[in-house]
């Protein structure tokens, strides 16, 4: 009787000092996670560039002006340039046949700038315009001569100015523009664009035709290199 007492003793004796003990394989592997601290955030993916500070599109003034029409429309066509997406053109100028061409000119620009235009912009500041002349007037609209002149950044440090020269017709009621030309540039995106379209619309097509047809036509080019 004694000695199966004493065996049962010394077998939770033994089961006690196990208890506390922990497997060489389980204390490495407790040792490695203790390895990484426990504050460490998960990785995560690189972040996305930040892009360049841009002048934002600015609040109308009461009353609208037409200078605030023409440098709004300029700013917003740059600031598209930058963000690689055509702004928000709808509170300043009407889309019709008068104006069409300034849209597609714009997309044609940023397609190049997509591609690594050597004319890209990095920033845009505040821009002045100034109704240089008055062509036309009538009681409900009129016809100014702009330059515009922005504060622009360009990636490449040889290039300098940015001002700009053009025609728009303003509708006095709705203060918007309803017309926009550009007669006297003769270098740009436009100034290819515009001959191109006239002939187009000359040929018989309609304006929208003539000038999606102008559009594709400078967009392929510019996409194979031979722009």
């Amino acid at each position: 009787m004694k000695r199966s007492l004493c065996v049962i003793i010394l077998a939770v004796c033994f089961a006690l000092s196990c208890k506390g003990q922990i497997p060489e394989d389980a204390a490495a592997a407790n040792t490695d996670i203790a390895a990484f601290p426990t504050d460490t955030a998960a990785p995560t993916e690189a972040p996305s560039p930040v892009p360049a500070e841009t002048a934002s599109p600015t609040e109308a003034p009461a009353p609208v002006t037409v200078e605030w029409l023409a440098s709004e429309l300029e700013l917003r066509r740059i600031t598209g340039r930058i963000a690689l997406e055509q702004a928000d053109f709808s509170d300043v100028m009407e889309r019709n046949e008068d104006t069409d061409l300034f849209y597609y000119a714009n997309l044609l620009e940023i397609e190049m700038d997509k591609l690594g235009s050597a004319e890209r912009i990095i920033s845009v500041g505040p821009c002045k315009a100034d109704a240089a002349q008055v062509l036309n007037e009538t009681e409900t609209a009129v016809t100014v001569r702009v330059h515009a002149e922005p504060q622009i950044e360009w990636a490449d440090p040889n290039i300098s100015g940015g001002g700009i020269d053009f025609i728009i017709t303003v509708d006095k009621q709705r203060m918007v523009i309803t017309a926009y030309s550009q007669p006297d540039i003769h270098e740009g995106i436009y100034s290819y664009l515009e001959p191109l379209a006239s002939r187009y619309r000359q040929s018989g097509l309609s304006w929208q035709e003539a000038d999606k047809k102008a559009y594709d036509e400078l967009s392929a080019r510019i996409a194979s290199g031979g722009f």
